[in-house]
């Protein structure tokens, strides 16, 4: 008991906020910054009132930049709701965490722009539980579109971890509502990429022009595109399924759930995951196209199922599919590399 008083005062002295867990076991969490020199380390507080910034996540931002370190894990931990500007992570060696406390948090796009920008190869961001970033769209937050995507990742890696969402952004400018990947990584762990739109150009969750998207479980659902891949767009690059599912995008084109470009080598790879189709019952889980392919549209490139064996992709041989994958408007469902 006396630690847990010693904390909170400790708290108090570095302006950061006590907030409730949600779970009864464990004792209360105080919003603020925290660094600790490696993942199994403890971690250590950190006073960022001094640092730039309209609140705890620009200053926090400031602080993790302008101390960059090869190692270093920072968390930052966030009790309330905040309005961000757009932030650039291009310093190397930035391994940052960003949790919500007590119960769902949000960080919501104050002005016109990209929320996040990863731009440098070393930089990692994890976006952890209780955790939403809202991009801007008419009749939402801003009640104005937004004229840029909502994560923009040129270089590094942006993990989305369960609990975590990227949400509420219409892009009216280029490719990509929910993110954009022109190089560098996403990974999603159980987050989820919903209710966004690229109005004009393809992706209205993902669009990925370069770089590796991977998959292990969480959604793509109910974003739009007047553009190619209502789910997801794929110019060039690296997409592998692991788990998870693609269900209730839609585009005015071609490829509900995910559309591969035509004129372009992208690469999907299907572990395990389901990309629902037209053909469902449930408006909430079926992908709609109005050219062709609700499900997927190929243009190009590869699009197989399979598995991994000694770390070589190797498609399913399953008669005459073959391992390969073509548009169509029905449910594609594969489990450990077999078509169901």
């Amino acid at each position: 008991m006396k630690k847990f008083l010693i904390i909170l005062i400790l708290a108090s002295a570095l302006g950061f906020t006590a907030c409730s867990s949600s779970d009864d076991d464990s004792p209360s969490l105080v919003e603020g910054l925290y660094s600790k020199a490696s993942p199994t380390g403890n971690d250590t507080a950190i006073d960022v009132s001094a640092q730039s910034g309209n609140n705890i996540v620009e200053k926090a931002v400031t602080y993790v930049k302008a101390n960059p370190s090869a190692g270093t894990v920072y968390t930052l931990a966030i009790g309330n709701d905040y309005n961000v500007g757009s932030q650039t992570l291009n310093s190397a060696n930035i391994d940052l965490t960003i949790i919500g406390i007590g119960s769902e948090r949000k960080i919501s796009l104050s002005s016109n722009g990209a929320l996040f920008t990863l731009s440098a190869s070393s930089v990692k961001l994890t976006l952890g539980n209780n955790l939403t970033l809202v991009g801007r769209k008419s009749g939402g937050n801003g009640n104005e579109n937004n004229n840029n995507v909502l994560v923009s990742i040129s270089s590094g890696e942006l993990i989305m971890l369960t609990g975590s969402a990227i949400t509420g952004n219409t892009n009216t400018s280029n490719t990509g509502g929910g993110v954009q990947i022109t190089g560098g990584t996403l990974t999603i762990n159980g987050g989820k990429i919903i209710g966004n739109n690229a109005t004009s150009n393809g992706g209205g969750g993902v669009a990925l022009s370069s770089g590796t998207f991977t998959m292990n479980s969480g959604e793509i659902s109910g974003n739009t595109t007047n553009g190619n891949g209502g789910g997801v767009y794929m110019g060039w690059g690296t997409f592998t399924m692991y788990g998870g599912k693609i269900a209730g995008n839609s585009t005015n084109t071609n490829g509900g759930g995910i559309r591969l470009h035509s004129s372009t080598t992208p690469n999907l790879r299907i572990v395990t995951g389901t990309i629902y189709g037209s053909d469902e019952a449930d408006p909430d889980l079926k992908n709609t196209a109005t050219t062709a392919g609700a499900a997927l549209s190929f243009g190009g490139g590869t699009a197989e199922y399979g598995t991994f064996v000694s770390g070589t992709w190797t498609k399913t041989t399953d008669g005459d599919l073959d391992g390969d994958l073509a548009t169509t408007n029905n449910t594609i469902n594969v489990v450990n590399g077999v078509l169901q």
